[in-house]
C-alpha cells in the first residue's frame, strides 16, 4: 500500500515472497521512499561516504564472501555501524545465510532482514521496476475526456459542476 510515507515494506515482502529472518523485528510501520536498491559493498569495508541508506539493501554472493573473510571483531563494529543507518531492510539473495552477528546487530537496530532464492541482479531489476511504478507521482482529477474534432479534450472541474452535462451537449452536436 502506498501513502504519503511511501510504499509499505510488507507489500514488497508479499510481492516477492521474501522470508523474514529476524522475526523479532516488526515490519508494519516501515515504508520505502526510494525506488532504487543498493549493494553495500563499501559500507561493509567501513567506508560510509555516499551510502544510500534509505534504499532497500541487497546482500549477494560477493558481499557474503567478503563477510566470511572478515575478522569477528571487525564484523561486530561494521555491522553495528551499517545497521545503525536504519535502512528499510536487508535482503540476502541466492539463498545466502545471514551471519549471526549481522542478525544480532539488525535486531539491536530494529532492521528487518529477509532471504530469497532469487539472484541479486534479477531481484534488483524487478524491485526497481516495481518500486518506480508504485512511487510514481500521480494526481486524481474529476473530469470527462472526449474526442472533439480529432483532438483529446479533458473537461475538468469540481464534482457536480456540470462536466457530464457539457460532454452530453457536445455529443448531441456530433462530437
Amino acid at each position: 500500500m502506498q501513502d504519503e510515507r511511501g510504499v509499505a515494506l510488507k507489500d514488497l515482502v508479499k510481492m516477492y515472497e521474501l522470508k523474514l529472518i529476524n522475526k523479532e523485528v516488526s515490519i508494519d510501520d516501515i515504508f520505502i521512499t526510494k525506488p532504487e536498491t543498493c549493494r553495500p559493498e563499501f559500507p561493509l569495508t567501513g567506508f560510509f561516504g555516499h551510502f544510500e541508506s534509505e534504499r532497500v539493501q541487497l546482500i549477494g554472493n560477493a558481499e557474503i564472501e567478503y563477510i566470511e573473510a572478515m575478522p569477528e571483531e571487525e564484523k561486530v563494529r561494521v555491522f553495528d555501524a551499517l545497521l545503525g543507518y536504519k535502512s528499510p531492510c536487508f535482503i540476502f539473495t541466492s539463498d545466502n545465510k545471514a551471519d549471526p552477528e549481522f542478525i544480532k546487530a539488525a535486531n539491536k537496530h530494529n532492521v528487518p532482514c529477509f532471504s530469497t532464492g532469487k539472484g541479486t541482479s534479477a531481484l534488483s531489476g524487478e524491485i526497481v521496476r516495481w518500486l518506480k511504478v508504485k512511487l510514481a507521482p500521480c494526481m486524481t482529477v474529476h473530469g470527462v475526456l472526449m474526442d472533439v474534432f480529432g483532438e483529446g479534450v479533458l473537461i475538468m472541474g469540481e464534482s457536480g459542476i456540470g462536466k457530464s452535462e457539457a460532454a452530453l451537449e457536445l455529443i448531441k452536436r456530433g462530437h
